[in-house]
Protein backbone atom coordinates (compact mmCIF):
# COMPACT_ATOMS: atom_id res chain seq x y z
CA UNK A 1 0.00 0.00 0.00
CA UNK A 2 1.10 3.18 -1.07
CA UNK A 3 0.97 5.34 2.07
CA UNK A 4 2.00 8.46 0.08
CA UNK A 5 -1.62 8.64 -1.87
CA UNK A 6 -3.55 8.20 1.40
CA UNK A 7 -6.09 10.87 1.65
CA UNK A 8 -5.33 11.11 5.23
CA UNK A 9 -8.20 11.57 8.21
CA UNK A 10 -11.51 12.11 7.62
CA UNK A 11 -12.21 15.95 8.99
CA UNK A 12 -14.65 16.20 11.57
CA UNK A 13 -18.15 17.21 10.54
CA UNK A 14 -18.62 20.89 11.73
CA UNK A 15 -20.96 20.73 14.43
CA UNK A 16 -24.08 22.84 14.21
CA UNK A 17 -23.83 26.36 15.67
CA UNK A 18 -26.50 27.53 17.94
CA UNK A 19 -28.32 30.49 18.90
CA UNK A 20 -30.92 31.87 21.03
CA UNK A 21 -33.78 34.41 20.29
CA UNK A 22 -36.15 36.06 22.83
CA UNK A 23 -39.16 37.92 21.78
CA UNK A 24 -42.21 39.26 23.34
CA UNK A 25 -45.34 41.37 21.70
CA UNK A 26 -48.37 42.99 22.23
CA UNK A 27 -46.75 44.37 25.97
CA UNK A 28 -48.90 47.38 26.10
CA UNK A 29 -46.67 48.96 28.91
CA UNK A 30 -47.35 46.13 31.51
CA UNK A 31 -44.30 47.26 33.45
CA UNK A 32 -45.34 45.56 36.70
CA UNK A 33 -47.02 42.09 37.08
CA UNK A 34 -50.50 41.49 36.39
CA UNK A 35 -53.08 38.38 37.81
CA UNK A 36 -53.42 35.77 35.10
CA UNK A 37 -55.11 32.35 35.77
CA UNK A 38 -54.31 30.93 31.89
CA UNK A 39 -50.29 30.71 31.97
CA UNK A 40 -49.54 28.18 35.00
CA UNK A 41 -53.53 26.84 35.45
CA UNK A 42 -53.66 28.59 38.44
CA UNK A 43 -54.02 31.99 39.94
CA UNK A 44 -50.49 34.02 39.63
CA UNK A 45 -48.69 37.47 39.42
CA UNK A 46 -46.65 37.35 36.26
CA UNK A 47 -45.13 39.37 33.73
CA UNK A 48 -43.23 43.00 35.11
CA UNK A 49 -39.95 44.44 32.89
CA UNK A 50 -37.48 43.97 36.45
CA UNK A 51 -38.31 40.06 35.64
CA UNK A 52 -38.07 40.20 32.51
CA UNK A 53 -34.59 41.56 32.87
CA UNK A 54 -33.46 38.91 35.15
CA UNK A 55 -34.55 36.19 32.67
CA UNK A 56 -32.78 37.91 29.66
CA UNK A 57 -29.68 37.82 31.60
CA UNK A 58 -29.81 34.88 32.77
CA UNK A 59 -29.97 33.56 28.61
CA UNK A 60 -27.30 35.85 27.86
CA UNK A 61 -25.33 33.96 30.20
CA UNK A 62 -26.33 30.66 28.53
CA UNK A 63 -25.22 32.02 25.24
CA UNK A 64 -22.68 34.91 25.25
CA UNK A 65 -22.93 36.89 21.94
CA UNK A 66 -25.69 34.45 20.51
CA UNK A 67 -28.96 36.02 22.03
CA UNK A 68 -30.97 38.29 20.61
CA UNK A 69 -34.25 40.00 22.13
CA UNK A 70 -36.31 41.45 19.57
CA UNK A 71 -40.28 42.55 20.12
CA UNK A 72 -42.94 42.02 17.87
CA UNK A 73 -44.81 45.77 18.04
CA UNK A 74 -47.89 47.27 20.48
CA UNK A 75 -44.90 47.67 23.59
CA UNK A 76 -46.94 50.97 24.69
CA UNK A 77 -50.45 51.86 25.48
CA UNK A 78 -52.95 50.28 27.90
CA UNK A 79 -51.29 51.09 31.26
CA UNK A 80 -51.19 53.69 33.06
CA UNK A 81 -47.40 53.59 34.56
CA UNK A 82 -46.31 54.38 31.59
CA UNK A 83 -49.45 55.71 29.27
CA UNK A 84 -49.03 59.10 31.72
CA UNK A 85 -46.15 60.41 29.28
CA UNK A 86 -47.71 58.90 26.25
CA UNK A 87 -44.97 56.15 26.18
CA UNK A 88 -41.76 57.80 27.37
CA UNK A 89 -41.03 56.15 30.32
CA UNK A 90 -41.36 52.77 28.43
CA UNK A 91 -38.55 53.59 25.90
CA UNK A 92 -36.49 53.56 29.05
CA UNK A 93 -37.86 51.09 30.68
CA UNK A 94 -37.07 48.91 27.20
CA UNK A 95 -33.45 50.09 26.78
CA UNK A 96 -32.69 48.96 30.60
CA UNK A 97 -34.20 45.78 29.42
CA UNK A 98 -31.34 45.40 26.87
CA UNK A 99 -33.97 44.81 23.33
CA UNK A 100 -31.42 44.37 20.90
CA UNK A 101 -34.86 45.57 18.35
CA UNK A 102 -38.38 45.71 17.83
CA UNK A 103 -41.06 46.73 14.87
CA UNK A 104 -44.11 48.64 15.17
CA UNK A 105 -47.72 48.30 16.19
CA UNK A 106 -51.21 49.15 15.61
CA UNK A 107 -51.00 51.15 19.20
CA UNK A 108 -47.66 52.71 18.53
CA UNK A 109 -49.92 55.61 16.88
CA UNK A 110 -52.24 55.69 19.80
CA UNK A 111 -51.43 59.05 20.53
CA UNK A 112 -50.99 60.01 16.46
CA UNK A 113 -47.52 59.91 14.52
CA UNK A 114 -45.99 62.86 16.15
CA UNK A 115 -45.55 61.44 19.52
CA UNK A 116 -44.87 57.97 17.62
CA UNK A 117 -41.65 60.17 16.18
CA UNK A 118 -40.87 61.23 19.26
CA UNK A 119 -40.25 58.03 20.71
CA UNK A 120 -38.71 56.27 18.00
CA UNK A 121 -35.99 59.28 18.67
CA UNK A 122 -35.71 58.36 22.40
CA UNK A 123 -35.69 54.52 21.75
CA UNK A 124 -31.93 53.07 22.48
CA UNK A 125 -32.81 50.04 19.87
CA UNK A 126 -33.26 49.70 16.34
CA UNK A 127 -36.81 49.92 15.23
CA UNK A 128 -37.35 47.58 11.96
CA UNK A 129 -40.51 48.51 9.80
CA UNK A 130 -40.45 47.34 6.47
CA UNK A 131 -43.77 48.20 4.95
CA UNK A 132 -44.48 51.51 6.77
CA UNK A 133 -43.47 55.15 5.27
CA UNK A 134 -44.07 58.38 5.93
CA UNK A 135 -47.14 59.84 3.12
CA UNK A 136 -44.19 61.21 0.47
CA UNK A 137 -42.83 57.72 0.59
CA UNK A 138 -39.77 58.11 2.46
CA UNK A 139 -38.58 56.19 5.26
CA UNK A 140 -39.87 56.99 9.00
CA UNK A 141 -37.44 59.00 10.68
CA UNK A 142 -35.34 56.82 12.92
CA UNK A 143 -36.21 53.59 11.44
CA UNK A 144 -34.63 51.37 9.17
CA UNK A 145 -36.39 48.30 6.73
CA UNK A 146 -33.93 45.65 7.91
CA UNK A 147 -30.89 45.14 10.47
CA UNK A 148 -28.30 42.22 10.25
CA UNK A 149 -26.92 40.78 13.27
CA UNK A 150 -23.64 38.49 13.72
CA UNK A 151 -23.78 36.26 16.41
CA UNK A 152 -20.97 34.77 16.61
CA UNK A 153 -20.27 34.21 13.17
CA UNK A 154 -23.88 33.49 12.01
CA UNK A 155 -25.66 36.33 10.09
CA UNK A 156 -28.99 36.68 11.10
CA UNK A 157 -31.43 39.39 8.73
CA UNK A 158 -34.15 40.83 10.81
CA UNK A 159 -37.18 42.85 9.35
CA UNK A 160 -39.88 43.71 10.74
CA UNK A 161 -44.11 44.21 9.19
CA UNK A 162 -47.40 46.17 10.69
CA UNK A 163 -50.76 44.94 9.26
CA UNK A 164 -51.47 47.20 6.88
CA UNK A 165 -55.19 47.10 7.99
CA UNK A 166 -53.85 49.47 10.31
CA UNK A 167 -54.97 51.97 7.81
CA UNK A 168 -58.82 51.50 8.61
CA UNK A 169 -58.40 50.11 11.35
CA UNK A 170 -56.84 53.16 12.79
CA UNK A 171 -58.41 56.60 13.59
CA UNK A 172 -57.59 58.74 10.58
CA UNK A 173 -56.59 61.50 12.70
CA UNK A 174 -53.91 59.19 14.72
CA UNK A 175 -52.40 57.86 11.35
CA UNK A 176 -52.32 61.21 9.57
CA UNK A 177 -48.33 61.70 7.32
CA UNK A 178 -47.82 58.32 7.12
CA UNK A 179 -48.51 55.07 4.15
CA UNK A 180 -48.75 50.65 5.08
CA UNK A 181 -47.64 49.47 2.12
CA UNK A 182 -48.71 45.83 1.12
CA UNK A 183 -46.87 43.36 3.46
CA UNK A 184 -45.53 40.42 1.30
CA UNK A 185 -44.31 42.89 -1.27
CA UNK A 186 -42.32 44.81 1.25
CA UNK A 187 -40.94 41.03 3.04
CA UNK A 188 -39.66 39.81 -0.56
CA UNK A 189 -37.98 43.06 -1.34
CA UNK A 190 -36.00 42.93 2.03
CA UNK A 191 -35.84 39.23 2.01
CA UNK A 192 -33.84 39.60 -1.00
CA UNK A 193 -31.82 42.39 0.81
CA UNK A 194 -30.57 40.51 3.70
CA UNK A 195 -29.88 37.40 1.69
CA UNK A 196 -27.47 39.74 -0.33
CA UNK A 197 -25.48 40.80 2.57
CA UNK A 198 -25.29 37.00 3.42
CA UNK A 199 -28.19 36.22 6.10
CA UNK A 200 -27.84 32.93 6.90
CA UNK A 201 -31.18 32.97 8.84
CA UNK A 202 -33.88 35.90 8.28
CA UNK A 203 -36.50 36.71 11.16
CA UNK A 204 -39.87 38.59 10.86
CA UNK A 205 -41.00 40.98 13.89
CA UNK A 206 -44.30 40.66 12.76
CA UNK A 207 -47.44 42.48 14.24
CA UNK A 208 -50.05 41.37 11.79
CA UNK A 209 -51.83 38.36 13.82
CA UNK A 210 -51.64 34.76 13.68
CA UNK A 211 -53.97 34.09 10.66
CA UNK A 212 -51.95 36.53 8.58
CA UNK A 213 -48.36 35.03 9.71
CA UNK A 214 -49.32 31.89 8.48
CA UNK A 215 -50.93 33.26 5.89
CA UNK A 216 -47.58 34.99 4.69
CA UNK A 217 -45.36 31.75 5.56
CA UNK A 218 -47.44 29.89 3.01
CA UNK A 219 -46.30 32.96 0.39
CA UNK A 220 -42.84 32.49 0.90
CA UNK A 221 -42.27 28.43 0.86
CA UNK A 222 -38.91 26.71 1.60
CA UNK A 223 -37.46 30.45 2.55
CA UNK A 224 -36.74 29.21 6.58
CA UNK A 225 -38.43 31.67 7.73
CA UNK A 226 -38.91 32.77 11.92
CA UNK A 227 -41.73 34.80 11.85
CA UNK A 228 -41.79 36.63 15.30
CA UNK A 229 -45.62 37.42 15.60
CA UNK A 230 -47.94 39.90 17.67
CA UNK A 231 -50.77 42.01 17.33
CA UNK A 232 -53.30 38.86 18.06
CA UNK A 233 -52.48 38.02 21.44
CA UNK A 234 -51.96 34.36 20.87
CA UNK A 235 -49.66 31.54 22.88
CA UNK A 236 -48.15 29.36 19.98
CA UNK A 237 -45.96 26.71 21.88
CA UNK A 238 -45.16 25.42 18.69
CA UNK A 239 -43.24 26.38 16.68
CA UNK A 240 -45.66 25.78 13.91
CA UNK A 241 -44.04 24.79 10.74
CA UNK A 242 -45.50 26.18 7.98
CA UNK A 243 -44.16 25.68 3.90
CA UNK A 244 -40.83 25.53 5.24
CA UNK A 245 -41.02 28.28 7.74
CA UNK A 246 -41.79 28.72 11.46
CA UNK A 247 -44.40 31.00 13.28
CA UNK A 248 -44.60 31.48 16.92
CA UNK A 249 -45.99 34.01 19.45
CA UNK A 250 -45.51 34.77 23.20
CA UNK A 251 -49.07 35.80 24.36
CA UNK A 252 -49.33 39.33 25.53
CA UNK A 253 -49.05 42.17 28.33
CA UNK A 254 -45.47 40.30 28.85
CA UNK A 255 -46.19 37.45 30.63
CA UNK A 256 -43.98 35.22 28.98
CA UNK A 257 -41.12 35.11 27.10
CA UNK A 258 -41.04 33.48 23.90
CA UNK A 259 -37.56 31.52 24.02
CA UNK A 260 -36.25 29.88 20.24
CA UNK A 261 -33.23 27.86 20.72
CA UNK A 262 -31.65 27.45 16.80
CA UNK A 263 -29.25 25.06 15.56
CA UNK A 264 -27.65 25.67 11.99
CA UNK A 265 -25.76 23.68 9.54
CA UNK A 266 -23.23 25.54 6.96
CA UNK A 267 -26.70 25.42 4.68
CA UNK A 268 -29.60 25.94 6.86
CA UNK A 269 -31.49 25.24 10.07
CA UNK A 270 -31.28 21.91 11.22
CA UNK A 271 -33.01 21.97 14.23
CA UNK A 272 -35.64 24.05 15.65
CA UNK A 273 -36.48 24.55 19.99
CA UNK A 274 -39.50 27.20 20.73
CA UNK A 275 -40.71 27.79 24.31
CA UNK A 276 -42.51 30.32 26.35
CA UNK A 277 -41.31 31.12 29.85
CA UNK A 278 -43.76 32.53 32.19
CA UNK A 279 -42.38 35.36 33.77
CA UNK A 280 -43.46 34.40 37.49
CA UNK A 281 -42.54 36.87 40.17
CA UNK A 282 -42.92 34.66 42.58
CA UNK A 283 -39.59 32.70 41.52
CA UNK A 284 -38.38 34.79 39.77
CA UNK A 285 -35.81 37.58 41.13
CA UNK A 286 -36.37 41.13 40.11
CA UNK A 287 -33.82 42.91 38.33
CA UNK A 288 -32.52 45.90 41.14
CA UNK A 289 -31.78 48.75 38.83
CA UNK A 290 -35.08 47.62 36.71
CA UNK A 291 -37.14 47.70 39.43
CA UNK A 292 -36.12 51.25 40.71
CA UNK A 293 -37.28 52.39 37.54
CA UNK A 294 -40.71 50.45 37.81
CA UNK A 295 -41.16 51.86 40.89
CA UNK A 296 -40.94 55.11 40.10
CA UNK A 297 -43.39 55.18 37.01
CA UNK A 298 -46.10 53.04 39.23
CA UNK A 299 -45.44 55.47 42.40
CA UNK A 300 -46.52 58.17 40.22
CA UNK A 301 -49.29 56.40 38.17
CA UNK A 302 -50.72 56.07 41.93
CA UNK A 303 -50.60 59.78 42.67
CA UNK A 304 -52.45 61.05 40.00
CA UNK A 305 -54.87 58.15 39.31
CA UNK A 306 -55.00 56.02 42.59
CA UNK A 307 -58.18 57.88 43.60
CA UNK A 308 -60.57 54.80 45.11
CA UNK A 309 -64.44 55.36 43.42
CA UNK A 310 -65.99 52.34 45.25
CA UNK A 311 -65.47 49.08 46.48
CA UNK A 312 -66.21 45.83 44.06
CA UNK A 313 -67.31 43.20 45.99
CA UNK A 314 -66.84 40.43 43.85
CA UNK A 315 -64.45 39.99 40.90
CA UNK A 316 -65.88 41.54 37.67
CA UNK A 317 -65.30 39.20 34.41
CA UNK A 318 -65.61 39.59 30.97
CA UNK A 319 -66.94 37.25 28.25
CA UNK A 320 -66.86 37.10 24.21
CA UNK A 321 -70.14 35.36 23.40
CA UNK A 322 -72.46 36.98 26.53
CA UNK A 323 -73.14 39.68 28.55
CA UNK A 324 -70.55 40.08 31.58
CA UNK A 325 -70.20 42.51 34.34
CA UNK A 326 -67.61 44.47 32.86
CA UNK A 327 -69.51 44.70 29.83
CA UNK A 328 -72.41 45.73 31.34
CA UNK A 329 -70.85 48.05 33.78
CA UNK A 330 -69.38 50.37 30.34
CA UNK A 331 -72.34 49.92 28.32
CA UNK A 332 -74.44 51.18 31.51
CA UNK A 333 -72.15 54.38 32.02
CA UNK A 334 -72.13 54.88 28.01
CA UNK A 335 -76.01 55.23 28.51
CA UNK A 336 -76.63 57.49 31.19
CA UNK A 337 -73.50 59.43 29.87
CA UNK A 338 -75.78 59.77 26.39
CA UNK A 339 -79.26 59.45 27.99
CA UNK A 340 -80.25 56.72 24.91
CA UNK A 341 -82.20 53.92 25.37
CA UNK A 342 -79.17 51.56 24.39
CA UNK A 343 -75.53 51.30 24.27
CA UNK A 344 -73.21 48.71 22.71
CA UNK A 345 -69.66 48.43 22.72
CA UNK A 346 -67.41 45.39 21.19
CA UNK A 347 -65.79 43.00 24.10
CA UNK A 348 -62.36 43.79 22.39
CA UNK A 349 -62.07 47.11 23.82
CA UNK A 350 -62.45 45.47 27.10
CA UNK A 351 -58.97 44.62 28.12
CA UNK A 352 -58.66 43.46 31.51
CA UNK A 353 -61.18 42.13 34.15
CA UNK A 354 -61.84 44.22 37.59
CA UNK A 355 -60.75 42.72 40.98
CA UNK A 356 -62.92 42.48 43.80
CA UNK A 357 -61.95 45.33 46.14
CA UNK A 358 -61.20 49.27 45.74
CA UNK A 359 -61.99 50.47 42.39
CA UNK A 360 -59.75 53.18 41.34
CA UNK A 361 -59.74 55.68 38.24
CA UNK A 362 -56.65 53.68 37.29
CA UNK A 363 -58.20 50.44 36.95
CA UNK A 364 -61.14 51.50 34.71
CA UNK A 365 -58.43 53.58 32.50
CA UNK A 366 -56.58 50.12 32.29
CA UNK A 367 -59.34 48.37 32.14
CA UNK A 368 -60.25 50.27 28.62
CA UNK A 369 -57.27 52.30 28.03
CA UNK A 370 -58.64 54.23 24.61
CA UNK A 371 -59.03 57.34 25.56
CA UNK A 372 -62.34 57.23 23.24
CA UNK A 373 -65.28 59.34 23.40
CA UNK A 374 -68.92 59.08 24.08
CA UNK A 375 -70.92 59.26 21.04
CA UNK A 376 -75.10 59.72 20.45
CA UNK A 377 -77.01 58.83 17.45
CA UNK A 378 -80.30 57.02 16.02
CA UNK A 379 -80.65 53.94 14.27
CA UNK A 380 -83.06 51.42 12.73
CA UNK A 381 -84.39 48.35 14.35
CA UNK A 382 -83.07 46.87 11.30
CA UNK A 383 -79.79 48.11 11.91
CA UNK A 384 -79.51 47.02 14.73
CA UNK A 385 -80.36 43.70 13.79
CA UNK A 386 -77.69 43.99 11.59
CA UNK A 387 -75.42 44.96 14.30
CA UNK A 388 -76.66 41.80 16.23
CA UNK A 389 -76.37 39.55 13.72
CA UNK A 390 -72.81 40.65 12.87
CA UNK A 391 -71.43 40.29 16.58
CA UNK A 392 -72.69 36.43 16.77
CA UNK A 393 -71.31 35.57 13.51
CA UNK A 394 -68.06 36.69 14.98
CA UNK A 395 -67.71 36.03 17.95
CA UNK A 396 -65.11 34.20 20.20
CA UNK A 397 -64.71 31.14 21.33
CA UNK A 398 -61.31 31.93 22.50
CA UNK A 399 -60.28 33.05 25.68
CA UNK A 400 -57.96 36.15 24.29
CA UNK A 401 -61.28 38.37 23.93
CA UNK A 402 -60.30 39.23 20.22
CA UNK A 403 -64.13 39.40 19.41
CA UNK A 404 -66.25 42.19 17.78
CA UNK A 405 -68.71 40.45 20.13
CA UNK A 406 -71.38 43.18 21.65
CA UNK A 407 -71.96 44.17 24.79
CA UNK A 408 -75.07 45.80 25.55
CA UNK A 409 -77.40 47.84 27.98
CA UNK A 410 -80.81 48.94 27.85
CA UNK A 411 -81.81 45.72 25.25
CA UNK A 412 -82.09 42.30 25.92
CA UNK A 413 -81.50 39.68 23.06
CA UNK A 414 -81.33 35.49 22.49
CA UNK A 415 -79.47 33.88 19.59
CA UNK A 416 -78.67 30.72 18.42
CA UNK A 417 -75.23 30.58 16.54
CA UNK A 418 -76.11 27.44 14.57
CA UNK A 419 -78.39 29.39 12.54
CA UNK A 420 -78.22 30.27 9.37
CA UNK A 421 -77.48 34.11 8.72
CA UNK A 422 -80.33 36.50 8.90
CA UNK A 423 -81.76 34.08 11.34
CA UNK A 424 -79.73 33.75 14.58
CA UNK A 425 -81.40 36.30 16.48
CA UNK A 426 -84.01 34.20 18.39
CA UNK A 427 -85.97 37.44 20.08
CA UNK A 428 -84.90 40.76 21.23
CA UNK A 429 -86.48 43.84 23.25
CA UNK A 430 -85.82 47.40 24.36
CA UNK A 431 -86.85 48.70 27.43
CA UNK A 432 -89.14 45.49 27.63
CA UNK A 433 -90.77 45.81 24.25
CA UNK A 434 -90.12 43.92 21.31
CA UNK A 435 -87.51 45.13 18.88
CA UNK A 436 -89.29 46.99 15.72
CA UNK A 437 -87.57 46.87 12.50
CA UNK A 438 -88.61 50.09 11.25
CA UNK A 439 -88.66 51.76 14.77
CA UNK A 440 -85.61 54.60 15.58
CA UNK A 441 -84.01 53.87 18.83
CA UNK A 442 -81.34 56.13 20.48
CA UNK A 443 -78.09 54.80 20.80
CA UNK A 444 -74.61 55.15 22.59
CA UNK A 445 -71.63 54.39 20.86
CA UNK A 446 -67.65 55.34 21.51
CA UNK A 447 -66.15 57.10 18.64
CA UNK A 448 -64.19 53.83 17.09
CA UNK A 449 -67.52 52.17 16.78
CA UNK A 450 -69.50 55.02 14.84
CA UNK A 451 -67.58 54.83 12.24
CA UNK A 452 -68.31 51.09 10.97
CA UNK A 453 -64.54 49.91 12.84
CA UNK A 454 -64.64 46.07 13.69
CA UNK A 455 -67.23 45.50 10.61
CA UNK A 456 -70.36 46.92 12.03
CA UNK A 457 -71.35 48.99 8.67
CA UNK A 458 -74.66 49.49 9.76
CA UNK A 459 -72.87 51.57 12.46
CA UNK A 460 -72.01 53.71 9.99
CA UNK A 461 -74.96 54.39 8.22
CA UNK A 462 -76.12 57.09 10.98
CA UNK A 463 -75.04 60.03 11.98
CA UNK A 464 -73.47 60.72 15.46
CA UNK A 465 -72.81 63.09 17.61
CA UNK A 466 -70.10 63.90 20.03
CA UNK A 467 -71.41 63.93 23.95
CA UNK A 468 -68.36 65.75 25.16
CA UNK A 469 -67.57 62.77 27.77
CA UNK A 470 -64.98 61.02 27.61
CA UNK A 471 -65.54 57.17 28.12
CA UNK A 472 -63.10 57.04 31.17
CA UNK A 473 -65.16 60.06 33.10
CA UNK A 474 -68.70 58.17 32.16
CA UNK A 475 -67.08 54.96 33.89
CA UNK A 476 -65.86 57.06 36.60
CA UNK A 477 -68.84 59.04 37.29
CA UNK A 478 -70.95 55.63 36.68
CA UNK A 479 -69.07 53.48 38.99
CA UNK A 480 -68.82 56.69 41.70
CA UNK A 481 -72.65 55.49 42.29
CA UNK A 482 -71.73 51.75 43.62
CA UNK A 483 -71.59 48.79 41.91
CA UNK A 484 -74.19 45.51 42.49
CA UNK A 485 -72.13 42.69 43.24
CA UNK A 486 -72.28 40.17 39.87
CA UNK A 487 -74.20 37.54 41.03
CA UNK A 488 -74.89 33.49 39.43
CA UNK A 489 -76.54 34.22 35.99
CA UNK A 490 -79.87 35.23 36.07
CA UNK A 491 -83.25 35.39 34.21
CA UNK A 492 -82.96 38.61 33.30
CA UNK A 493 -79.63 38.41 31.92
CA UNK A 494 -79.32 40.58 28.33
CA UNK A 495 -77.66 37.73 26.20
CA UNK A 496 -79.19 34.52 26.32
CA UNK A 497 -77.76 31.78 24.25
CA UNK A 498 -80.59 29.06 22.96
CA UNK A 499 -80.75 25.72 21.85
CA UNK A 500 -80.56 25.13 17.96
CA UNK A 501 -83.93 25.39 16.67
CA UNK A 502 -85.61 26.08 20.34
CA UNK A 503 -87.88 29.60 21.29
CA UNK A 504 -85.74 31.62 23.55
CA UNK A 505 -87.77 34.97 25.26
CA UNK A 506 -85.28 36.95 27.04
Amino acid sequence: MDISKSPGPIAPEAQPRRIRILHTNDVHGAISPLPDEVVLGRPAELGGSAYTATLVDRARAQDPGRTLLLDAGDVVHGQAATDLDRGKSMMEIMGEVGYDAATLGNHDFHWGVGNMLERLAEARHPVVIANVVMEDGSPVPNTRPNKLFDLDGVKVGVTGLLTAQTATEQRKDRIEGVRFLDEATALRENLQTLRQQGAELILVMSHMGLDKDRELASRFPGEGLVILGGHSHDRVTGPERLAGNYVVQAGSMGKEIGELVLSLDRRSVVEVAHRLIPVDSATVPPDPEVAALVARYEERAEREMGKILTEIPKRMGRSERTDSPVGNLVTDAMRHAAGTQVAFINSDALRRDLEAGPLRRRDLYEMMPFGSEVMRGELTGNQIMAALEHSIENRSLSPQFHTPFLQVSGMRFAYDAALPAGERILAAEVDGQPLEAGATYTVALDDFLCLGKMGYESFAEAEWEPTGVEMLDAMATWASRGLPAPGPRRIDDRTEIGAHGSPVHP
